[in-house]
């Protein structure tokens, strides 16, 4: 067991890597896309929290140095998590406004406010019910040898099944720069017509805002029954199975 002044050292330090990580993942997003780049931090954080199993199971872990390392990589991990979806958070009021043909951010500060105090409570509950089934004791110096192993496979395999979820989902996530320039450039074009314009819009425009829109390009700027205004309109149908791939990071790239 570690002393808190050594666990204190080892937050102090994961802190400072979180604030350089959040400096790196501006230009990172840009580059790469929110998606790859969410990617590229969720592997580093899983990364360091197995470390830290590693070290527990070979009888390492009073070795400072490699848990002052890990703790690095794991301050890198977090930062770049944390500030991913707020990077994404702002665009997606845009990709709204062309399924719907409203603005509506204030909802969606809402519901992302709502969702990360939730999961936040409900983190804790569960993991304070897991620790109290397995033995451990609240204000007790020495406690049962199962409570850490329960911590261990908490902060390890409960971490990087969590992340796994997260790096799913990140795969079917099509916004970057690229995308996003050209879903504005054509949202201005409905904004001034109050109408949707296939007649006016290019093959490559029309595939990447349906990517984004999830749905046919004539359903889109209020011709679904997506929002509280438009609820008793007709539902968008699905797009064709048979779609060309949209790419995100070769999009960015390409700019």
């Amino acid at each position: 067991m570690q002393s808190a002044q050594i666990a204190s050292n080892l937050m102090g330090t994961m802190a400072v890597l979180q604030f350089i990580a959040v400096i790196g993942m501006i230009p990172l997003c840009i580059r790469m896309g929110p998606a790859p780049a969410y990617r590229l931090v969720v592997i580093l954080f899983a990364a360091a929290a197995l470390s830290y199993a590693g070290l527990w199971y070979a009888g390492m872990n009073d070795n400072f140095s490699l848990l002052l390392l890990i703790s690095a990589l794991a301050g890198l991990g977090r930062g770049g998590i944390n500030y991913v979806p707020w990077n994404t958070y702002t665009y997606i009021a845009d990709v709204d406004e062309v399924i719907t043909g409203q603005r509506r951010e204030g909802i969606f500060a809402g519901i992302m406010t709502l969702t990360r105090k939730a999961s936040q409570a409900g983190a804790v509950m569960f993991v304070g019910i897991v620790l109290q089934l397995s033995g451990f004791v609240s204000g007790q110096a020495t406690q049962a040898p199962g409570v850490s192993h329960t911590i261990l496979v908490i902060l390890s395999i409960g971490t990087v099944c969590v992340l796994a979820c997260g790096f799913l989902v990140s795969l079917r996530f099509k916004l970057n720069l690229h995308t996003h320039t050209v879903l504005r450039e054509e949202t201005v074009k409905m904004r001034e017509a109050n109408r949707v314009l296939p007649e006016r819009i290019t093959p490559e425009a029309r595939l990447i805002v349906e990517t984004l829109a999830g749905m046919p390009y004539e359903n889109l700027w209020g011709n679904n029954n997506i929002g509280f205004l438009n609820r008793n309109k007709p539902a968008a149908p699905p797009l064709p199975n048979q779609r060309p791939a949209l790419s995100p990071l070769t999009s960015t790239l390409k700019r």
